[in-house]
């Protein structure tokens, strides 16, 4: 079966990866890790789906995808991230670079209804300075 789930988008937020050992002057395109949030996960092993209909753990793929878009975009960078290693959230503190045009036509859904506008143009960046997950 098919479990679906609708939110209304009023910011797309997008996780950046963590990688152990990347510098603070390496650049991560905005662009690869808003396509690695729509990638499809397998939902296996100790991570599997509760199944609602018979309530026993399902294998299954999840993934996202946009039904409409908004008339404006506002993206939010989640920039942390759970160290196992320390037992605490840790922040991304690399730089990401964005581009001037985005276009989300590829991250909408086969079934969308029409879509007017899949392209947006940057307008700004807000940036909150600081190194520590708690601020």
């Amino acid at each position: 079966g098919v479990s679906q789930r609708s939110e209304t988008l009023c910011e797309l937020r997008v996780r950046l990866r963590g990688r152990p050992g990347r510098s603070a002057g390496e650049v991560t395109a905005l662009e690869g890790e808003l396509a690695a949030g729509f990638d499809t996960e397998q939902l296996t092993g100790d991570n599997r789906y509760a199944c609602q209909v018979c309530g026993s753990p399902q294998e299954a793929n999840c993934r996202n995808a946009l039904q409409a878009v908004p008339p404006l975009l506002h993206i939010v960078l989640d920039r942390f991230h759970w160290d196992g290693c320390s037992g605490e959230h840790k922040k991304l503190c690399h730089k990401v670079s964005y581009p001037e045009t985005l276009d989300l036509a590829p991250f909408l859904d086969r079934t969308a209804k029409e879509v007017h506008a899949t392209k947006f143009e940057l307008i700004g960046v807000l940036e909150h300075h600081s190194r520590s997950a708690d601020s």
